[in-house]
C-alpha cells in the first residue's frame, strides 16, 4: 500500500518530466545533425578507449528483480565490450549496485546514494556536472546510463543509453536533402537552416520546394544562435545532460516502486496461500489428535465393562 500511494506520485512526475526531456534531445540531435558543432567539448567525438557507466538501482531491497535485472545488464554490456575499450569505469546511484560491484573488487569513481533520501533537480544537475568535467578534460571518452524504465506498475524495460558524446539523428549522413528541405519547409529561411561543412551535392526530390538560394549554395548552413553558437550551446548541453539525468532517475524511482508493489503483493498473496495450507494441516493434526484421544477413552471404557 505504501509503495502503490508512491508510486502514484512518482509516475506522475515521469509522465510531466518525458516531454520535456525527450524535446530537448531532439532540438540537440537537430543541431548536431544539421550544424557544425564539433568544436565544443561535450560533442566532440573521440575514438572511445576509456567509458564510463553511470548505473542506477536502489537503496533498499525488497522490490523483486529490479535490482538484479540492472546488475545483469551491467555485467553483460561490460562482458560483450571488455575487449572493445581500453578501461570500463564505473558510477553509481543507489547502494544495492555500488555493494554488489564493491564485493567483485571494482572501484568505483563516484557513488550518489544520498540522490534518492532528497530527491531533487539539483541532484541531477551536480551529477551532470561531475560527468561533463571528467568529459572534457579526456579523462573519458564516453558515458553512459543504465536504468530501468518505467512502463506500468508491473514491468520494467532496462535502458542503456549514450549520454556523452551527444548523438546526431539518424540516416543523416546518408539524406541530407531531407533534413535540409524539412528545416527550409519549416523556417522559410535557406540561410538559416543546417548544412554540411564540406562541399556536398544535394539532389531534392521533385515534390520539394525549395528557395532558389538553396539551389546555388549548397554548403555552409548552420543554425542562426543568438547571441552566439558557443553561449546557447554553453547554457543547453550542460542543462541537457541535467535533465536526462533527472528523467531517469524519475524513471528509475516509478520502477523501483511499482516492482515493490508487485513483489510485495506476489510476497501477501504467497504468504496467504502458506497460512491456509499451514492452517489445514493444523487442524487436520488437530483433529487427528482428537479423534484418537476418543478412540482411546472409548477403548478405555469398553475395557471397564
Amino acid at each position: 500500500m505504501v509503495a502503490a500511494s508512491k508510486l502514484r506520485r512518482a509516475q506522475q512526475q515521469v509522465i510531466q518530466a518525458r516531454p520535456y526531456a525527450i524535446g530537448m534531445q531532439e532540438v540537440l540531435e537537430h543541431i548536431m545533425s544539421h550544424a557544425d558543432v564539433a568544436g565544443h567539448p561535450l560533442l566532440q567525438a573521440r575514438v572511445p578507449q576509456r567509458i564510463e557507466l553511470l548505473v542506477l538501482s536502489s537503496n533498499r531491497g525488497l522490490c523483486g528483480s529490479f535490482n538484479s535485472s540492472i546488475i545483469r545488464a551491467t555485467e553483460r554490456y561490460i562482458a560483450d565490450h571488455q575487449g572493445q575499450y581500453e578501461e570500463i569505469l564505473m558510477s553509481t546511484i543507489g547502494r544495492k549496485v555500488a555493494d554488489h560491484f564493491r564485493r567483485k573488487n571494482w572501484s568505483l569513481i563516484d557513488q550518489f546514494d544520498t540522490a534518492w533520501d532528497d530527491l531533487r533537480f539539483e541532484q541531477a544537475q551536480d551529477i551532470a556536472t561531475h560527468l561533463a568535467n571528467r568529459f572534457q578534460s579526456g579523462r573519458l571518452d564516453g558515458v553512459f546510463l543504465v536504468y530501468n524504465e518505467f512502463k506500468s506498475a508491473i514491468a520494467q524495460n532496462v535502458v542503456l543509453a549514450q549520454l556523452l558524446p551527444i548523438q546526431p539523428l539518424d540516416d543523416w549522413d546518408n539524406n541530407p536533402a531531407v533534413r535540409v528541405g524539412e528545416l527550409e519547409a519549416f523556417s522559410g529561411d535557406a540561410r538559416a537552416v543546417a548544412g554540411l561543412s564540406t562541399k556536398a551535392e544535394i539532389n531534392l526530390p521533385a515534390s520539394w520546394q525549395v528557395s532558389p538560394a538553396l539551389s546555388i549554395e549548397t554548403e555552409g548552413y548552420e543554425h542562426r544562435f543568438e547571441p552566439s553558437r558557443a553561449e546557447v550551446l554553453d547554457s543547453l548541453l550542460p542543462q541537457h545532460l541535467a535533465v536526462q539525468i533527472w528523467r531517469a532517475m524519475l524513471e528509475s524511482t516509478a520502477a523501483e516502486h511499482g516492482a515493490r508493489m508487485s513483489a510485495m503483493d506476489a510476497a501477501s498473496t504467497n504468504a496467504k496461500e502458506l497460512i491456509e495450507k499451514i492452517t489445514l494441516q493444523a487442524n487436520r493434526l488437530r483433529q487427528a489428535g482428537i479423534t484418537s484421544e476418543l478412540m482411546e477413552i472409548v477403548s478405555g471404557a469398553e475395557a471397564l465393562r
